[in-house]
């Protein structure tokens, strides 16, 4: 490649992480507004949501709450099933210093957490058919969540999902994404979705730049945040009644081609033990 084409290639490359960067923060703290034609959709969308707090008062129901090596987590009730949501598997967010960075491990933590919303999801460029920006987006994206049957079982096997989205879009946010009736039909298992970095933020070659030498791992930052989550899920996954040596892990699409990535990666088979790999068949007319 020549000097003038890489230098248009590495324009346009900065062109989309700025336009990223800036839809990110948008749909944030954007707020609807009446020329939205779909206003109240998003609004009632975006009402799903809110912002996990710290519990100080001690004034929450012990038997929705879950000790963790980071925190005891404090889910909600519906009919027999508990879900926490919003739980972080990481020590520091991928913000600031930390962008375009390996993700950091857990540290130990007392605190008691609420994990009653969906965390925010990975910045990405808005999508008419995912409906992105409907839902809070950031870099601090990475956090998991968690269902079970509330009947006192243990040693269940767990199943983790990784969600599609051609590594572009998507998270577990949307509506689809919510594993409830899941495990309503499926009591003996656990169930958990991750979240990972998407496009400029988990997948962004680095390397060839002069500072290249300071973000390593920029281009495997989505694969590598996946394996944090494993390794917190195999970690934890026992406080909730799960079992770490019968896990799961599978995916659709994107999720299909990371959990078939997985495998390859070294260390990575003490975090689970079977594979499925689901791929979304679009047809064309």
């Amino acid at each position: 490649m020549n000097r003038r084409l890489l230098f248009a290639v590495m324009a346009a490359i900065l062109v989309c992480a700025t336009s990223v960067l800036t839809s990110c923060s948008d749909t944030t703290d954007n707020p609807v507004t009446e020329n939205d034609p779909l206003a109240e959709e998003r609004a009632q969308l975006q009402a799903l949501y809110g912002e996990n707090r710290k519990i100080t008062d001690g004034n929450y129901d012990k038997s929705l709450a879950v000790k963790c090596i980071n925190g005891t987590f404090v889910g909600r009730k519906t009919d027999n099933v508990i879900a926490y949501k919003g739980i972080p598997f990481v020590g520091e967010q991928p913000v600031g210093e930390h962008r375009w960075k390996a993700p950091i491990d857990i540290v130990p933590d007392d605190g008691i957490y609420e994990a009653y919303y969906n965390a925010k999801s990975p910045c990405q460029v808005d999508d008419d058919w995912q409906r992105a920006s409907y839902y809070p987006q950031g870099e601090d994206c990475l956090y998991l969540n968690v269902w079970k049957a509330d009947d006192g079982a243990v040693k269940k096997p767990v199943m983790v999902w990784i969600h599609g989205g051609a590594f572009e879009v998507g998270g577990t946010v949307e509506p689809r994404e919510e594993g409830t009736n899941f495990v309503r039909e499926n009591p003996d298992v656990i169930l958990v979705y991750i979240e990972y970095r998407l496009g400029v933020f988990g997948f962004f070659h680095l390397s060839h730049l002069p500072d290249g030498a300071d973000y390593p791992d920029a281009q495997n930052l989505g694969l590598m945040d996946q394996m944090m989550a494993l390794k917190w899920i195999h970690n934890n996954i026992e406080a909730f009644g799960g079992d770490p040596g019968n896990v799961t892990i599978f995916g659709e699409s994107a999720g299909g081609g990371s959990v078939s990535l997985l495998p390859l990666i070294e260390g990575s088979h003490n975090y689970f033990q079977r594979v499925i790999a689901q791929q979304l068949l679009v047809q064309m007319k």
